[in-house]
């Protein structure tokens, strides 16, 4: 569903899950894709409690494909020492080459990291990751920061006229018995 008033700032995908950040003229809205199951969840701009920006490696895509690229270099290396002829090394450079995506992957991932902004709100929470945009996610958020502050602004009570409070009569007490 696409719609005039929403503007993409994100995508995200993860191992089952897919989730689209967009941002709306009342917050910002995430749609999640688990499987089949659609969620839709909202942070008002006025109902912001906080917005971080920071960066991760993420650990779980680190450990996978290290696991993997060890993986495939162990299995070269059972190879070249299971059979000790001169036509293995085709088959040990085929099982490099294939494990050299995921090595460059895991460097790249190291060296630049991944930008990550989160919006709490009072009862709901946006994420959004940037991998290689890092100017696009500062500029995002800023966007956010602004809107948020506007928001938060325009809603806030005009503070209260200091005036005097008048004299209050002095309480009629009861006699005592």
């Amino acid at each position: 569903m696409t719609d005039a008033n929403r503007k993409l700032l994100g995508r995200h995908m993860g191992l089952a899950t897919r989730e689209r950040v967009y941002e709306t003229a009342e917050g910002i809205e995430v749609e999640s894709n688990d499987h089949y199951d659609i969620t839709r969840r909202r942070v008002f701009f006025d109902d912001v409690v906080l917005v971080t920006y920071h960066r991760q490696i993420g650990a779980l895509f680190i450990v996978l494909n290290s696991l993997f690229v060890m993986m495939m270099v162990g299995l070269s290396a059972l190879m070249a020492a299971a059979i000790r002829t001169k036509d293995i090394w085709p088959v040990i450079i085929f099982w490099l080459i294939v494990a050299t995506p995921s090595f460059i992957a895991v460097i790249l991932r190291l060296l630049l990291r991944v930008e990550v902004i989160n919006v709490y709100g009072r009862r709901s929470k946006a994420t959004l990751r940037y991998s290689w945009r890092k100017q696009h996610a500062r500029e995002v958020y800023g966007r956010i920061c602004a809107r948020v502050r506007q928001a938060q602004r325009v809603s806030e009570p005009a503070p209260a006229p200091e005036r005097e409070s008048p004299e209050l009569p002095p309480q009629l007490v009861p006699p005592l018995p």
